[in-house]
């Protein structure tokens, strides 16, 4: 499977919407916080992090997004980020 690398940018807002619309337990906020500040500094640094787990993130962030979409969050999912 080839995924598409985000920008900096989307994958800081893709962070931050999963936290706003997803039930997490402790143990997955922690993670996708820890993620976001990866993110924050940069994508590679986000990647290198995600690495082991991106499969399963990607498809939860994509979910939590467009779950966002529904509920009227902010902002859409940036259009060049939703071509696989």
């Amino acid at each position: 499977m080839t995924v598409q690398r985000r920008t900096q940018a989307e994958l800081i807002w893709a962070m931050n919407e999963w936290l706003k619309t997803t039930s997490l337990s402790t143990f997955q906020r922690s993670l996708i916080s820890d993620l976001k500040a990866c993110a924050e500094r940069g994508a590679d640094e986000f990647y290198d992090r995600a690495v082991e787990f991106f499969e399963f993130f990607e498809g939860h962030m994509i979910n939590a997004i467009f779950r966002a979409r529904r509920e009227g969050v902010g902002r859409s999912w940036p259009a060049n980020a939703e071509a696989s």
